[in-house]
């Protein structure tokens, strides 16, 4: 009875190290690594951007601009991102080279660039009923030949004269 109460005990001892291994190498496998996080890429936008500086209220043409890949996270609302709605057209303010170009810098060319040098314009506001019987449109440019009499209106200067 001994030996089989040592026989036993043996067997329990070694079930109790098998367990005790396996139950180790369970806990302690290795886990896979996580998967690592692929950057996601930056999306690009293209934009019109000044080629070369360009001044103030000077008529835009298609060699001032070209279109540049940037971040869109670097575009603003307002940045044009169609040539043909600056070409043609004239910025506010001065523009250097490879900088965006704002939607709302962009203006119709003014009076300015139809007079030559010399000439002088201003808008002279007209109602309805007072445009010529219909004939004066939108954009239309009228001389306006313009006198007055030097001093108050209905008082002549007198000329003295010697005698």
């Amino acid at each position: 009875m001994r030996r089989r109460r040592s026989t036993m005990l043996l067997l329990g001892a070694i079930f109790a190290l098998l367990a005790f291994f396996v139950l180790y190498i369970g806990l302690t496998r290795a886990e896979p690594p996580p998967p690592t996080a692929t950057p996601t890429p930056e999306l690009k936008t293209q934009v019109i951007i000044a080629k070369q500086d360009i001044p103030s209220y000077t008529l835009v043409t298609d060699a001032d601009l070209t279109t540049s890949e940037i971040n869109a996270s670097l575009v603003t609302t307002d940045t044009v991102t169609n040539a043909n709605t600056v070409i043609g057209q004239v910025l506010k303010r001065p523009y250097k080279a490879n900088q965006q170009i704002s939607a709302s810098d962009v203006s119709e060319p003014g009076i300015s660039l139809v007079l030559t040098k010399g000439q002088r314009g201003l808008t002279l506001p007209i109602q309805e009923t007072d445009n010529f019987g219909g004939q004066l449109n939108d954009n239309d440019v009228v001389d306006i030949l313009w006198s007055q009499l030097r001093g108050r209106p209905g008082h002549h200067r007198r000329r003295r004269q010697a005698g």
